[in-house]
């Protein structure tokens, strides 16, 4: 459902999901699977066969008549090595990022969507406690959805560094 929303909205904004450029985290689990989405910077072995993901020119094929909008996904990001989170920090900060060889792409028109199940698992339990007398509780009357949001919100909290969830404009 996460993923399939991005997917929606570039469909509204350009016309359909091929100008959303998704970056799967769990292809990002190694620290050194990270220079894929920067490209290697001069002196490393391979660095002029190795073309980075995230380039301006990719940003920009991305857009459509349309919308000059950007949509990039980074679907399931607790997957990703926390060099991947460094990364994003001046990403989600200056709305910039330097390439290995250099280069400056500007998320200036970008909205970057992060998805995760951090916390699924708490909320599912939440929901349909299985277990002493909550089983037996109908919660549908209380304020579920902030207990679900409270979950959601500790499990991001114990997963990534204070600097980094505050630069999080919006959780949905």
């Amino acid at each position: 459902g996460k993923t399939r929303t991005v997917e929606a909205l570039a469909d509204v904004l350009h016309g359909g999901p091929k100008h959303l450029l998704k970056v799967n985290c769990g292809e990002f689990q190694m620290e050194h699977e990270v220079a894929k989405l920067i490209g290697a910077p001069p002196g490393y072995l391979g660095h002029r066969e190795t073309q980075p993901m995230l380039t301006q020119q990719k940003l920009n094929a991305a857009a459509s008549e349309r919308s000059d909008l950007t949509l990039v996904l980074f679907d399931e990001i607790e997957k990703a090595a926390p060099s991947m989170t460094r990364l994003l920090l001046g990403i989600l900060d200056k709305a910039q990022l330097r390439l290995g060889d250099n280069t400056t792409v500007n998320f200036e028109r970008t909205m970057i969507f992060l998805t995760s199940n951090l916390g699924a698992q708490a909320m599912q339990h939440a929901m349909n406690p299985s277990f002493g007398f909550g089983g037996m509780v109908n919660s549908a009357g209380r304020d579920l959805g902030r207990k679900l949001e409270r979950i959601g919100m500790n499990a991001v909290r114990r997963k990534f560094t204070p600097e980094f969830v505050n630069r999080i404009d919006k959780v949905v």
